[in-house]
């Protein structure tokens, strides 16, 4: 589903599609309404969040994404469904319904492949440590890029 130049529409489409259909069935089923918060967070958005290492979506993207499944799931949980987005997707405690951000969530996992392929020394690893080296060259700093402040 991704393009090699920025061009993300089919993807997007792909994880729209897979939110409308997730809330399709869960607007047809019957939960008690507090099993579907956690039916979120352990269901659709580990769907969602398999492709986030590969994807840089921005926020609204990622809101829009998740639009078609918070409209069916809030009202099931006994919330109203024109809440604060930013409410519902706040830690709990923060107080909010503790569903995590995509969008954050996607940061999340681009900064434990750079952690992880820099620390195990994978292909991917000297890949990303020859882009960093190229980085201070054209800078002209003296030192790496994660070593500053």
């Amino acid at each position: 589903m991704l393009a090699p130049l920025e061009d993300q529409h089919a993807h997007v489409a792909h994880l729209k599609s897979i939110a409308k259909k997730w809330a399709e069935q869960v607007r047809l089923g019957h939960l008690h309404k507090y099993d579907v918060i956690p039916l979120i967070k352990t269901t659709v958005m580990k769907s969602l969040e398999y492709p986030m290492v590969l994807t840089t979506l921005d926020a609204a993207t990622w809101v829009s994404i998740m639009s078609p499944v918070l409209q069916v799931c809030l009202p099931k949980a006994g919330i109203c469904r024109s809440f604060p987005r930013d409410m519902v997707l706040a830690p709990l405690k923060f107080q909010g319904l503790g569903i995590p951000h995509p969008f954050g969530t996607q940061v999340s996992k681009h900064i434990e492949v750079l952690l992880r392929h820099l620390s195990h020394r994978t292909k991917t690893g000297a890949y990303m440590e020859a882009a960093v080296q190229e980085h201070q060259l054209e800078t002209g700093t003296s030192f790496g890029l994660f070593q500053q402040d």
